[in-house]
This record gives structure tokens, sequence and C-alpha cells, in this order.
């Protein structure tokens, strides 16, 4: 059975890999990628494999992909041979703006497994070294990061690197240079991906919210997406068992009691629905720490003034429908991480609607 050798860093998650390795006179043969070794790691699957060359001297990155992006990369150098550089950037790890640094060349059968939400790069200590990558997500260069390599308060030790191994001179790209230090970072990771909770996925908004997370590059694993049947959101008890159970990090709530006409005599199931359901959602949502986005709408006021209305002006609904929504907002500002968008006409591919309908 082919074997790889694991061994521990100073950061959490990432690991130096000496994969087994058979040779004889004639030369050597090695598996350098066990999918199930990597797998039980974090990496997912070989999206893209790339290489580089690179003179002595020269310095790539400190580079990363954002969130929801981001790449686990094996790395390893098969001609010559480099210092390889990794700096913890995620908010909820021990090791968090912490490095690490490993010596990686043709010769000593190394790889090492940069976990997501690393900043990675390396320095070339002899020419013509070629460095070769294997990622676990597409690359998105919209989407691409960094931060500058030498920044003090990682600290890395870059002098002594340089003297070790006869560096006079660093080479750089216009960009590398340029990367924001690590307190002035705007990407945020963390140890594991976010998940999301929708409800009323039968809805034209709940359907769409799906669509646009995953082209957003959310896993669908990652993705809870329920109606009534998945989840009645006015029992409290079937939603916080369910939302307990897949601990969302954020939470769409676009279940409602929509039919502005209907409620006027059906008080008490537009009540259940939007206040009562809502209630149940933001208690659930507080047990996780899960943000929530409840989903509003026009009718808490009046339509009395002449121009558009701002989140900041009093509320007048005139209807049950209008009454019962409102009610339900004061239901979700009892989560700390809330927010409340108010919408006018939904118009969508899936559903009823008003386009639909004039159609």
């Amino acid at each position: 059975m082919r074997k790889m050798k694991i061994i521990e860093t100073n950061l959490e998650d990432c690991y130096i890999i000496e994969p087994d390795k058979f040779g004889d006179n004639r030369g050597y043969y090695s598996p350098y990628y066990i999918d199930k070794k990597f797998e039980d790691l974090g990496f997912k699957k070989v999206v893209q494999a790339s290489r580089s060359m690179s003179s002595k001297g020269v310095l790539r990155g400190l580079h990363f992909q954002k969130t929801p992006k981001s790449q686990a990369k094996i790395v390893e150098v098969i001609k010559g041979s480099a210092i390889d550089v990794v700096v913890d950037l995620r908010e909820d790890s021990k090791t968090y703006g912490k490095y690490t640094s490993v010596k990686l060349t043709c010769d000593n059968n190394r790889q090492l497994f940069v976990p997501r939400g690393f900043a990675h790069g390396f320095v070339s200590i002899e020419d013509n070294t070629i460095f070769q990558y294997l990622v676990d997500n597409d690359y998105a260069p919209e989407l691409e990061g960094g931060i500058y390599y030498d920044d003090k308060d990682i600290n890395i030790n870059w002098e002594e690197i340089f003297r070790e191994n006869n560096i006079e001179n660093v080479v750089l790209s216009e960009k590398d240079k340029n990367h924001p230090h690590l307190k002035d970072l705007d990407a945020i990771f963390k140890k594991k991906d976010d998940r999301y909770l929708i409800t009323g996925f039968k809805g034209q908004l709940g359907y769409d919210i799906e669509k646009e997370l995953i082209k957003r590059g959310v896993d669908k694993e990652n993705i809870l997406a329920t109606d009534i049947d998945e989840m009645n959101i006015t029992n409290e008890e079937e939603v916080i068992k369910i939302v307990t159970n897949f601990k969302p990090s954020v939470i769409f709530h676009s279940a409602a009691y929509t039919q502005v006409d209907k409620a006027e005599n059906n008080y008490d199931l537009a009540y259940d629905v939007n206040v009562i359901g809502t209630k149940n959602i933001t208690k659930a949502a507080n047990l996780v720490l899960a943000k929530l986005i409840y989903v509003s709408t026009d009718y808490v006021f009046d339509g009395e003034k002449k121009e558009g209305y701002l989140p900041t002006d009093l509320v007048h609904p005139l209807n049950v429908y209008g009454k019962t929504k409102y009610l339900g907002e004061e239901e979700a500002k009892k989560n700390p991480r809330y927010f409340i968008v108010r919408v006018s006409w939904l118009f969508g591919v899936n559903g009823n609607n008003f386009v639909k309908t004039m159609l």
C-alpha cells in the first residue's frame, strides 16, 4: 500500500508531505498524489495543475484567492530549490497571522499542503527552479489577493533566508510590491466554509438565492434550501432541530405569507407565518450565531411620502400583510446580526409574479 508521511508544522492544518519513494540504479518511482490522503487533510480534488519557472532571487507572493473561490494547494519543487512560505489568514485559527517556511527541492521529496485561507509565496534559491502547484478550486482573477511579503507584523525571517542562500538581489513583480499589509486586509477567511440556509425555497426569491450562491462558488453541500415540506417555520421545535443540526453561518429568510388581499380575511395564518415563523427562525439563528437576512416589504409604509423612503422613516402599514411583515421585522431585530431588506415587486423564472400575470 502506497503511503505518505504527514508532518505537522507550527500552523494549524498545514502539513509537510513526504510521499513514498522507491529507487534503484535506474532511477525512482514516487506516488506524489493520493486522492484519499489529501481529501482527509481538506483538499477536495485537483481542479488545476500549474508550474512556474524562476531565476535565483525571484520572490513570488504572498498570494491567495478570496472566498468563495479560496484554494487549497499542494506545492512542490520538481527542479531546483526554493524556500516556501505560508501565512495563516483565518481569523478563527489559533495560528492566525503566523507563518512557516519550508525548503523544497527536487531531491528532498517534500511537498507542502497549504489549506484554504492561507497566503502563499516562495523565493527561488537556484536558477531555473520549476515550482508545481495542484489546486482544488477554479482560478478567479477577480478574487485574487495578496499581502506584502515583508510585513513587519508577520515578521518573516527574509534577511536570514537571503543571507543563508546568498541572495543579494530580490526580484519582485510590480503587483507583489504593492500588496496591502495584514492589518489592512479586507479579505476574511475562516477555518470552515460558510453554510447557508434558505427558507421559502420554492418561491422566486429563495429559488434565485440558491442559484446565485452556487454561481458565486458556494458548494451545494453548504446550502440547505427549505420550504414548508422540509421545514415548517411555524413549528418552533422543528425549526430549532433543523437549524442547530445544519449550523448555518447565514440564514436567508424569504418564506412568508405574501397573498396581500387574502391576508385581510386570514389574519391568524398571516400572523403565524410572518411573525411566529420569523420569531422561530430568529431564535434558532441566535442559537448557532448565524447572521439573519429578513426579507420584508415596502407595504410597511402607507405610500403617502412623495420622495423615496429611507430606512429611518416611520412605518405605517395599512393592511394585514404590511402589519405582519413589520412585526416580523421586530422579531428579526432580536438577532444582533440582522439585516432587513424591504423589497417591492419581485420577478423571476420561478413562481408567480406581477410580470407573469401581465404577460
